[in-house]
């Protein structure tokens, strides 16, 4: 497993009282592989586990299964290790082939690593499946051990067979697996766990009653309310909880909220699904494609994720449309309130900017 370097705080909010154990992404896992690689292709020594530093700013230190050197390439291969909460990708082999490169540096997808053939997603189709983060961190990570030019090539042996146990050719991924990660942690989050996390942060944040509480989804919208001058105490990660967190708010008489997130995510709650996870709610695409013809008379079906239909509107556009679709979330949490609590609603995009307010 990943060691936490001392002083790493972790995710220790989000553990419940018998501390489940933290993963880490697959995104980590590539960045290791690549960062072991290119340690052993410039000659270094290679030690049991290599540090990496996540978008924190901490640093973890990752255990490289196998390396070896191949036809002028360095190979490493590390384990995925989802932590108490695994998902399918628990215990995948991740790895990188690196060699030197004319090119500076250039990070591919090999076998098992999907490529992008939709748009609307936070990589461009033709690309391989490498979420923005862990290609920073891939890219950092190798940048750090020599100057030269490097060709990178990131591989899941398993990836395909995996892949079909995932949402990927639903969201037009061919040939393998995402590497993911917004944190470079896998966080464990049981059902119980999060929901006592969410009354335990509401309860801390009651104390202090400065300012209204902010409820975002995840990593994203916590870095956009950050962003847009919230205090980092004041936000409360939901993640698919929004049934839960809402009744925690109305029974202790929160009289106002802040609710910051994706509308691929935040649109569900008009068709009142509250517990947002893709398995226990419908798509919030058709609820983007209808309120579009409402807003816009324009005709929008067949869009491949809700983000997709974003990219896609001008700025007057986006105006418009962004305004029409908070307020419609902003309704739906005022009947699931009971009217007793006013939201403020701040829909953003992938990137983090806004989208619309209400």
């Amino acid at each position: 497993m990943a060691i936490l370097k001392e002083g790493f705080q972790g995710d220790d909010q989000y553990l419940s009282s018998n501390k489940l154990r933290t993963g880490i992404s697959t995104g980590t896992c590539a960045a290791a592989a690549a960062k072991a690689a290119t340690m052993l292709l410039t000659g270094n020594k290679l030690p049991a586990g290599v540090e990496i530093k996540l978008p924190s700013g901490e640093f973890i230190i990752v255990p490289i299964v196998r390396s070896g050197l191949e036809n002028g390439r360095a190979m490493a291969l590390v384990r995925k290790d989802g932590g108490d909460d695994p998902d399918v990708t628990h215990g995948l082999m991740i790895g990188a082939r690196v060699g030197f490169s004319a090119e500076g540096i250039r990070i591919a997808g090999g076998k098992g690593v999907g490529k992008v053939t939709k748009p609307g997603l936070a990589v461009k189709p033709g690309r391989p499946a490498i979420n923005p983060v862990p290609m920073e961190m891939i890219r950092s990570s190798v940048s750090g051990i020599t100057s030269k030019g490097l060709l990178v090539e990131i591989f899941v042996p398993e990836g395909e067979k995996t892949a079909v146990r995932t949402f990927n050719e639903r969201l037009g991924i061919k040939g393998g697996i995402s590497i993911l990660g917004t944190s470079g942690i896998v966080r464990p989050f049981s059902v119980n766990a999060i929901r006592e996390t969410i009354a335990l942060s509401i309860n801390m944040f009651l104390q202090t009653r400065r300012v209204n509480p902010v409820l975002v989804p995840g990593r994203i919208g916590f870095r956009a309310a950050r962003k847009l001058g919230f205090y980092e105490d004041q936000i409360i990660e939901v993640s698919n909880e929004w049934e839960c967190a809402l009744k925690k708010c109305l029974d202790c008489k929160v009289a106002a909220l802040v609710l910051v997130g994706h509308p691929g995510k935040l649109l569900k709650f008009v068709a009142g699904d509250f517990q947002t996870h893709s398995k226990k709610s419908a798509p919030a695409v058709s609820v983007f494609e209808s309120s579009a013809k409402d807003c816009l008379n324009k005709n929008m079906k067949g869009l491949n994720t809700v983000e997709q239909g974003i990219q896609s509107l001008d700025s007057p556009e986006k105006t418009l449309l962004g305004a029409h679709l908070a307020l419609k979330v902003k309704n739906a949490v005022l009947v699931k309130t009971e009217y007793c609590i006013d939201p403020e609603v701040i829909l953003i995009d992938l990137k983090g900017d806004v989208f619309g307010r209400a």
